[in-house]
């Protein structure tokens, strides 16, 4: 079905018309001018615009990299702190180790050494009455042979002990006990210089 518009329906409809501006007046050659600075203002409008976005832009960026750099280099100084409380560890094992092995080396030489070791413990010893026992490794023990008189006189026992290793000392007092293992004597030297 087709539907048929009424010829009386089609005359209330008018054309459309173009409003009217008025007049604006025009130069001959001026638009072309007028045209040019528009284009040059908006032009450098626009470039001044985009010369600002850019510097706020590389700001932001400049600044969360001199933030990751920060953290960065915040980081570095803790690694190198731990690095060298590390290496200081190192180094302080080490020279533990080699003063043992010197100062074992010196035990065997030197019976002199090993008297003096004993004398030092002793005097550690507190309340002591002058009657201690001392125990050493065999060979220890045997070192003290030059020293006799002064033990007999100094009042101490000594012993052997085969389980001891070279400057180890135990010593007994009444009512006292110390077991100074030349490790654990380099220990407490190593750990009193660090500490200081």
């Amino acid at each position: 079905m087709s539907s048929f518009t009424s010829r009386g329906a089609a005359m209330s409809f008018s054309a459309w018309q173009m409003p009217n501006f008025g007049d604006v007046p025009r130069q001959n050659g001026g638009d072309q001018v007028d045209v040019e600075k528009l284009r040059q203002q908006a032009y450098s409008e626009g470039f001044e615009l985009g010369r600002k976005d850019g510097i706020e832009s590389a700001r932001r960026d400049t600044a969360g990299e001199v933030q990751r750099f920060v953290k960065m280099a915040d980081s570095l100084s803790f690694s190198t702190k731990d690095v060298d409380q590390q290496i200081s560890e190192d180094l302080a094992t080490l020279a533990a180790r080699i003063a043992e092995q010197l100062v074992q080396r010196e035990l065997s030489v030197c019976g002199e050494t090993i008297y003096s070791v004993v004398e030092r413990v002793i005097q550690s010893l507190p309340d002591h009455d002058g009657h201690v026992i001392v125990t050493l490794c065999p060979e220890d023990a045997s070192s003290l042979n030059d020293h006799i008189a002064e033990i007999e006189q100094a009042g101490w026992e000594v012993r052997e002990d085969p389980s001891l290793v070279r400057g180890d000392c135990r010593v007994e007092g009444r009512d006292s006990f110390i077991h100074a293992t030349l490790s654990s004597q380099i220990e407490s030297i190593v750990h009193n210089m660090t500490e200081n």
